[in-house]
């Protein structure tokens, strides 16, 4: 029986595969640290636009999620971003807070992405 030892001989995606589990194994996780620390960096410079004080505007006055659903129809987004940050209005006025639960969520799905043969 024949058997393919040269790496040159594997198929491209089973290499691509491998590069990719390379970086998400367990050993070596330097590009999703990198990666979070760059998206921290980047969360931590944004500044708010019109339509995400819209947002939290919406969230913060109504007073229960019958009246958030109602007052979406200002703003045109669906209503589970609104959702989210109703619970952080009853916490906190400050519309950075948004940042920490876009943060949360975002830092919660790095290295999602590694394919199950990892």
């Amino acid at each position: 029986m024949f058997r393919f030892t040269n790496n040159f001989m594997q198929p491209f995606a089973l290499k691509r595969i491998k590069v990719f589990c390379f970086f998400f194994s367990k050993k070596k996780r330097f590009l999703p640290i990198a990666f979070a620390a760059l998206y921290l960096a980047n969360l931590t410079h944004h500044t708010p636009w019109r339509d995400e004080l819209l947002a939290w505007m919406i969230a913060r006055t109504a007073n229960t999620p019958l009246d958030l659903f109602r007052a979406l129809h200002v703003d045109g987004h669906p209503g589970l971003w609104h959702a989210l940050l109703m619970p952080v209005t009853r916490f906190t006025a400050d519309p950075l807070a948004m940042k920490a639960v876009h943060g949360a969520i975002g830092l919660a799905l790095i290295g999602r992405g590694c394919p199950a043969r990892c």
